[in-house]
C-alpha cells in the first residue's frame, strides 16, 4: 500500500485519527489508511452533500509584506510603509470533477502512389469520426462577486493541502466569504461552458458532440490578503496569494474594509467528511488497511461493504479453474433488464449474446483501455462459470472503483456506442437500472507486458494498466 504520508505528489487531505487524535495526511483518492501514530486502521466516510475545505494559509503578514515590497520596488512604486492594512479571507470556489466524452467529425486527405511509378499520386477523402473520453476538472467562484478575485483556483486543486472546513479551524485573523452559489447553478454553468466547447470545432460532415457525464462537486475556500499602502496615491491596493504571499495583482478601486469584514453568511450548506474505525460490523476486529470498496472478514467471513450504494450487493463470485499463481481481478457485473439488453446487443454488434454488463472494479486510468476491457469481458460472461466466493486471497486486487462509479461508467460506455452507431442520434435517453447487481473476480495471468484470462485466454489488457 501507498504510504499515505509519504505520497505528497497530488491533491490531499488532513484528518484526524479517532483513537489518538494524531494528525494524518492522505490523498484524496485514499479511503482507508493506518494512523501512523497509534496503528489504528481508519476509514473516510464522504458526505452525500459536497463537502467543504480549505487551503491553509502558509505565510504571515510580514511576509506577504516582504513580496508587496518586493512588487513594488520591481513597479518603481514606493514601499507599503508603515500605514499598511490589510484583510485576511477565505474565498470559496467549486471544484468539479467529470467524464467528458468528444466526438469530432473530420474528413482526412490521403495521398497514395503506384510503388514503380512515383509520379502516379492519386488524392482521396477520407471520412474520420474520433471518440474519446477524457477526465474534466475546473473551479470557478462560488462566493459574492468581487471583481479583483481570480475567478479560479485552476491547477491548485489538483495539487494541494486542504482540511475539512470549519470556522473554528481557520487562523486566526481570516474570516471565510460566504457560498453564494448552489451545485444547482453549477450544473447550469457547466452545460453552458460544455456546449462553448464543442461550439470551436466545426464538424466536416455529420455533428460533433461533447457531452459531460456525472460531475461531482466540493467546495475549497483558498486565502486571500488584500492589501492596502494608504500612502495617497492612486493604484495602493493589491491582493496577494495566501499560500504564496505573492501579489496577484493591483487593485483600481478604493475597498470598503468594513464591508467586506461584515458580509452576511451564505445560508448553504455543505457535508462534512468524518473518519471512523475501519472494523467489521459483525465480529469488530480490524479489516486491512487496503483501498477497497468490498472486503471479507478474515475472522468470521462477513462480506462488509462501505457506502450506500454498496450496500444492496449481496453476492460475490469468483471463476474457478484458475492456476495459484494467476492474480484475480475484480469486476462489477451488471445484469441488465430486457430492454437494455437488446439495446446493448444492438451498439455493440448482432454476435453479443451477453445480458451482463461487466465493469472493471479497479481503477483504469485510460478511458479507452477501460472500454476495451469491459466489452471483452461482457461478451464472454455467458462462457464463464461463477462460483461462490469465501474468502479473499493475497492475489486478490482491490476493488477500487465504487460501484456509482461503474454506473456512470456504464452508462459512458453505452452512450458511446450509441451515438456511434447511431446517425443524428440524440443524447442517451435514460441511465441503467441493472435487474442485479454482483461482483465477480477472474484469473488473469503474466504473458509479456499483458494479463490474459486464465480460463479463456481471449480477454487481455495491458499490464500497465493494473495499478
Amino acid at each position: 500500500m501507498k504510504d499515505p504520508i509519504s505520497s505528497k505528489d497530488g491533491f490531499y487531505i488532513g484528518v484526524t485519527c479517532p483513537g489518538c487524535g494524531g494528525g494524518l495526511e492522505i490523498q484524496s483518492d485514499f479511503f482507508v489508511l493506518n494512523c501512523c501514530h497509534c496503528g489504528s486502521n481508519l476509514r473516510i466516510n464522504m458526505p452525500e452533500t459536497p463537502p467543504a475545505y480549505f487551503i491553509r494559509s502558509e505565510k504571515p503578514l510580514r511576509e506577504v509584506r516582504f513580496h508587496l515590497d518586493r512588487y513594488l520596488k520591481q513597479h518603481a512604486g514606493p514601499l507599503s510603509g508603515a500605514g499598511l492594512t490589510a484583510i485576511a479571507v477565505y474565498y470559496p470556489y467549486w471544484k468539479i470533477d467529470a467524464v467528458v466524452l468528444k466526438v469530432r467529425n473530420e474528413t482526412i486527405e490521403r495521398v497514395t502512389s503506384d510503388e514503380y511509378d512515383y509520379e502516379n499520386i492519386k488524392t482521396y477523402e477520407q471520412k474520420m469520426t474520433d471518440i474519446r473520453l477524457t477526465p474534466y476538472s475546473v473551479t470557478q467562484a462560488a462566493g459574492p462577486s468581487i471583481d479583483y478575485i481570480p475567478p479560479s483556483i485552476g491547477i491548485r486543486s489538483q495539487y494541494s493541502k486542504i482540511l475539512p472546513y470549519s470556522v473554528e479551524k481557520l487562523e486566526e485573523g481570516f474570516s471565510s466569504l460566504p457560498l453564494l452559489k448552489s451545485w444547482h447553478m453549477v450544473k447550469n454553468d457547466l452545460d453552458r461552458s460544455i456546449a462553448a466547447i464543442a461550439s470551436v470545432a466545426q464538424p466536416q460532415f455529420g455533428k460533433n458532440r461533447t457531452e459531460l457525464f456525472h460531475p461531482s462537486g466540493s467546495i475549497i475556500y483558498f486565502p486571500y490578503y488584500i492589501l492596502d499602502t494608504n500612502s495617497g496615491r492612486e493604484g495602493g491596493r493589491f491582493i496577494s496569494d495566501g499560500v504564496t504571499g505573492k501579489v496577484i495583482s493591483q487593485i483600481d478601486k478604493e475597498i470598503d474594509h468594513d464591508q467586506l469584514r461584515n458580509l452576511p453568511p451564505g445560508n448553504m450548506e455543505f457535508g462534512r467528511l468524518s473518519v471512523e474505525f475501519h472494523r467489521c460490523l459483525n465480529c469488530g476486529v480490524d479489516l486491512p488497511d487496503r483501498q477497497s470498496h468490498i472486503y471479507i472478514c478474515d475472522n468470521c467471513g462477513q462480506l462488509i461493504t462501505p457506502g450506500k450504494r454498496q450496500q444492496g450487493l449481496k453476492k460475490i463470485c469468483y471463476i474457478g479453474s484458475g492456476e495459484a499463481q494467476d492474480r484475480m481481478f475484480p469486476f462489477w457485473a451488471l445484469k441488465l433488464n430486457k430492454s437494455d439488453a437488446q439495446r446493448m446487443r444492438k451498439f455493440f454488434g448482432g454476435i453479443y449474446a451477453s445480458d451482463t454488463l461487466a465493469i472493471p472494479a479497479f481503477k483504469i486510468p485510460n478511458f479507452e483501455a477501460m472500454f476495451r476491457l469491459a466489452k471483452r469481458i461482457s461478451s464472454a460472461m455467458p462462457k464463464l462459470e461463477l462460483m461462490q466466493l469465501e474468502r479473499q486471497g493475497k492475489n486478490f486486487a482491490d476493488v477500487t472503483l465504487s460501484l456509482e462509479n461503474a454506473l456512470a461508467m456504464a452508462e459512458v460506455i453505452l452512450y458511446r456506442e450509441y451515438i456511434k452507431r447511431a446517425e443524428g442520434a440524440g443524447k442517451f435517453d435514460g441511465s441503467l437500472k441493472p435487474d442485479e447487481i454482483s461482483l465477480f473476480y477472474a484469473p488473469f495471468r503474466k504473458e509479456h507486458y499483458f494479463f490474459v484470462d486464465t480460463v479463456l485466454g481471449a480477454v487481455t489488457f495491458e499490464k500497465s494498466l493494473a495499478l
